[in-house]
């Protein structure tokens, strides 16, 4: 199966990327190439919607600690909002929670980023 990637521009430098599917060592370097080139085109400030991904192996979980790293030397940031339960915990048993913003829902993730 295949991860399904869909973005909204939500200001010059922010970007809404909104996953779906399973993201594996099958689809993870596709998505990191896709990822990158948006934080080249000056999205710095990324906001994941993984309500619609249902599994993460290391594969994916690479994906979103490349993308930090990338995000934070061009000046910006990432966070994570609204993970099914299955792949919070992959973030909380890895401790990765406690390197990457998690929020409940993508509202959150963007009320956070706006105070």
């Amino acid at each position: 199966m295949t991860i399904k990637l869909d973005y909204k521009q939500l200001n010059p430098h922010r970007i809404l990327i909104a996953l779906e599917g399973r993201l594996t060592a099958l689809n993870s370097q596709a998505l990191k190439t896709d990822i990158h080139t948006l934080v080249e085109q000056g999205n710095r400030e990324i906001i994941f919607d993984l309500s619609g991904v249902s599994f993460i192996d290391s594969s994916g979980l690479a994906v979103f600690i490349s993308t930090l790293k990338m995000t934070r030397e061009s000046g910006g940031w990432m966070k994570l909002s609204a993970l099914p339960e299955m792949p919070a915990s992959i973030f909380k048993l890895t401790l990765l929670d406690k390197v990457i913003d998690l929020y409940p829902d993508v509202d959150s993730a963007i009320k956070a980023v706006e105070e």
